[in-house]
């Protein structure tokens, strides 16, 4: 939940 770029590359919603 930090960027809304990369919700799948983390697993999570979003990067970070």
């Amino acid at each position: 939940g930090q960027n809304p770029l990369f919700p799948r590359i983390y697993g999570h919603e979003a990067g970070g």
